[in-house]
C-alpha cells in the first residue's frame, strides 16, 4: 500500500512537472511572438517616422531653392509663394503646425508671409547687409497686392 501511494505521489508529482514545464514553454512562446510583433511594429513605426522625415526634407528643399530664386531676382513674392504651396501639396507636412493648402483668400497671403520669412532667414544666415531693404521691399509688394481688394492671389 505504500508502494502503490508512492507511485500515485510520483506520478501526481511528474504530471505536475510536465504541467508546470508545458506552461511555461507556452508562455514563452507567446511572450517571444509578442516580442516579434512588438519589433515588427518598432520597425513599421520606425519605416513611417523615416517616411515623415524624408518628406519633410524634401518639402524644406523646395522652400530653399524656391527663396534662392527668390533673393536671385528670378521669381517674385507670388511666384515663390506658388512654390510654396505647391511644396506644401506635394508633400504635406506630417508634423508641427498645420497649414492646409486650401484656396482660401486668407492662404495666399500665409504663403507670402512665409516666404518672407524664409527670405529673412536666409539672409540673416548670409550675414547680407542688404536683409532690411529686401524684406521692406517684400513686405511693399506684399501690400501692394492685398491693397487692391484685400486678397492675395497666387498665380497657378
Amino acid at each position: 500500500m505504500l508502494r502503490r501511494l508512492s507511485v500515485t505521489a510520483l506520478s501526481i508529482a511528474i504530471g505536475a512537472g510536465f504541467i508546470y514545464v508545458g506552461t511555461d514553454i507556452v508562455c514563452r512562446h507567446r511572450s517571444g511572438a509578442g516580442k516579434a510583433d512588438t519589433l515588427q511594429s518598432q520597425l513599421e513605426e520606425h519605416q513611417e517616422l523615416e517616411r515623415r522625415r524624408q518628406g519633410i526634407v524634401q518639402r524644406n528643399r523646395a522652400k530653399t531653392h524656391a527663396t534662392g530664386e527668390l533673393l536671385a531676382g528670378r521669381l517674385t513674392l507670388l511666384q515663390t509663394a506658388a512654390r510654396f504651396r505647391d511644396a506644401e501639396a506635394a508633400v504635406p507636412a506630417a508634423w508641427g503646425p498645420f497649414h492646409p493648402v486650401s484656396a482660401s483668400p486668407a492662404s495666399g497671403e500665409r504663403l507670402c508671409r512665409d516666404v518672407i520669412l524664409w527670405a529673412q532667414n536666409s539672409l540673416r544666415n548670409s550675414r547680407t547687409e542688404r536683409a532690411d531693404e529686401v524684406i521692406a521691399r517684400l513686405e511693399a509688394e506684399l501690400k501692394q497686392h492685398r491693397d487692391r481688394d484685400g486678397v492675395v492671389r497666387l498665380p497657378d
